[in-house]
């Protein structure tokens, strides 16, 4: 009897834990069983791979690994940049960024301030 409760709760452990979102999986990845995460992005840009040289960079949008020129359903891949892919279709360019919610902004430059600090008085050794 103990052995069928151990072997109970153990198969119920693994079950919660299946359950489980994997924390490491991107916000808009497909789950494991197929069904999409909480975003409704069909269109969701998940990784950009940038090479030196032109159209030699690569893109991930919603599994499918796309270039310079590439079409993404009826969107063409314009622009591969560092954090972002432009897509141009007949409604106009659409901006995918790997992080939406992050904008980069150049740093204002702060002015150069001196901050004086006083020295301790030096002590003249005795002769």
């Amino acid at each position: 009897m103990r052995r069928a409760t151990i072997f109970f709760l153990a198969l119920l452990s693994l079950t919660a834990a299946a359950q489980v979102a994997d924390p490491t999986r991107p916000a808009d990845a497909p789950m494991a069983d197929g069904l999409s995460s909480n975003t409704d992005n069909s269109l969701g840009l998940q990784t950009i791979i940038v090479r030196p040289g032109k159209g030699r960079s690569t893109a991930l949008i919603a599994g499918q690994t796309v270039r310079l020129g590439s079409k993404v359903g009826e969107q063409r891949v314009i622009k591969i940049a560092e954090d972002e892919v432009v897509l141009q279709g007949d409604n106009g360019q659409e901006v995918l960024r790997l992080t939406p919610s992050i904008q980069k902004k150049p740093v204002a430059k702060l002015h150069a301030t001196t901050h004086h600090v006083k020295q301790p008085p030096t002590e003249t050794p005795k002769k």
